[in-house]
């Protein structure tokens, strides 16, 4: 067991190492292991050796700090402090933790971020704050189910970039990506200027439309493409999402939503009509259609 424990650990400051023969260094590991496991007591008697054999050791504030934490883990969380346990959350814990654990860090984290969000459940959802609500919270603790479902019972989620950005990665870790993939057309619409944050930022989970996100943004056009467009190019890429995504898929009249639409009948029926519907909304969708698709 402690074997297998050595591989899949140590801390992230690499002060742990197993094939040394330093009580202090076996004291932290005790203690790493009880956080990992949330083991209070054990962290305690680990945290007292620690004390004693490396009382200067680098991570011991850290580790002591994290014990603590697991004092009051067991006790609800009131709505009142939810404020002060995020930002302790964001602001001690959760650096106190990977500087500790590491890749482990979530082991320890999880049941904090539970809690903060059953304090947050039924919470409006405030622009200005946009961590402080129970889908931020969900996800922290990579509970996609109830993330999704806290933001879908804001009434006016899809009028807030932040929670359909959210929406989207739920739905897609949830294993939904067509859904995922509508949400994220939503935010291309809408939002286009958050959607481009999400789709270069480094925690876009779907790595194929990163892919066609490049491709998009690659193509030699003047001027370049508008964020709006994006979904459109995406059905020329992925054609089969035609099959599994509806051309009404927003009822709206954007420049985007109509040369989506277009893009989409133009992939269910190729005929005149439809290649004229597509070249009115963007000529070089047309070229790309016909580059793809028909040959010469």
């Amino acid at each position: 067991m402690a074997e297998q424990e050595s591989q899949t650990f140590p801390p992230a400051g690499g002060q742990l190492d197993l094939f040394v023969d330093n009580e202090g260094t076996a004291a932290l590991y005790d203690l790493c292991v009880a956080l990992r496991g949330r083991n209070l007591e054990t962290a305690k008697r680990a945290l007292a050796t620690l004390a004693v054999q490396a009382p200067e050791h680098r991570l011991r504030p850290a580790t002591e700090r994290l014990t603590h934490a697991l004092v009051r883990l067991p006790t609800r969380l009131s709505p009142a402090d939810a404020s002060a346990e995020l930002k302790m959350l964001e602001q001690t814990l959760r650096p106190d933790a990977q500087d500790v654990l590491g890749a482990q860090a979530h082991d320890l984290l999880a049941p904090f971020w539970q809690r903060l969000a059953d304090a947050l459940a039924g919470a409006p959802f405030d622009p200005e704050r946009p961590a402080l609500h129970a889908s931020y919270a969900y996800a922290q603790c990579l509970d996609w189910c109830r993330a999704a479902a806290a933001v879908e019972a804001v009434l006016d989620y899809a009028a807030q970039p932040v929670l359909l950005a959210r929406l989207a990665e739920a739905r897609y870790r949830n294993g939904d990506r067509h859904g995922a993939i509508a949400t994220w057309a939503a935010l291309c619409w809408r939002f286009p200027a958050a959607a481009e944050k999400v789709m270069e930022g480094p925690e876009l989970p779907d790595t194929r439309l990163r892919v066609v996100w490049i491709r998009f943004c690659d193509q030699n056009l003047d001027p370049p493409p508008d964020t709006s467009l994006f979904p459109a190019y995406l059905l020329l890429s992925e054609p089969e999402l035609a099959r599994t995504l509806p051309a009404d898929l927003s009822a709206g009249d954007s420049v985007g939503e109509n040369a989506y639409q277009a893009v989409h009948q133009l992939l269910q029926r190729d005929s005149i009509d439809t290649r004229r519907a597509v070249h009115n909304a963007r000529p070089w969708l047309l070229e790309a259609y016909l580059r793809a698709f028909v040959t010469t």
